[in-house]
C-alpha cells in the first residue's frame, strides 16, 4: 500500500516575511517622496509668499510715499495679506531690507528664517 502524503494549502513562513518585508520597503520610499513633496510645496509656496512680499512693499512705497523699506513693519503690510502679516508655510519669519539684485540695481531683498527657503541659497549651492 502507498502511503500519499497529503499537502497543506498555505503559506510557508519565510514566504510570509518576505511579502512583509516588501511592503515595508515600499511603505518606506512613499514615506520618504511624500515628505520630499511636502517640504518641495512648502519652499515653492515660501518663494511665492516672497514675491508677494516685494509686490506689497512697492504698493505701500507708491501709496506712502516712501522709499526705505526699513521704515515698513510686516503690521503695515497686512492689509495686502488679508489683515494679517504673511507667514512662511513652515513656520519662518520673513524680514526684508534694501539689496541689490543681479544687475547692482537697488531693490527690496526678502529672506525667510527656514533654512533653504531663500532663492539665493539655492543660487549659491
Amino acid at each position: 500500500m502507498k502511503t500519499t502524503r497529503l499537502r497543506q494549502a498555505g503559506f510557508t513562513l519565510v514566504e510570509i516575511m518576505v511579502v512583509v518585508a516588501i511592503i515595508g520597503l515600499l511603505a518606506t520610499v512613499v514615506v520618504v517622496g511624500v515628505k520630499r513633496a511636502q517640504k518641495d510645496s512648502q519652499v515653492t509656496a515660501c518663494h511665492l509668499v516672497q514675491g508677494k512680499i516685494r509686490v506689497a512693499i512697492s504698493t505701500y512705497q507708491l501709496k506712502n510715499r516712501t522709499i526705505d523699506p526699513n521704515e515698513i513693519t510686516m503690521e503695515a503690510l497686512a492689509p495686502y495679506f488679508d489683515g494679517k502679516a504673511p507667514e512662511c508655510p513652515a513656520g519662518g519669519e520673513y524680514t526684508f531690507e534694501l539689496g541689490e539684485d543681479a544687475d547692482g540695481d537697488e531693490t527690496v531683498v526678502v529672506k525667510c528664517s527656514v533654512e533653504g527657503h531663500n532663492k539665493e541659497e539655492e543660487e549659491e549651492e
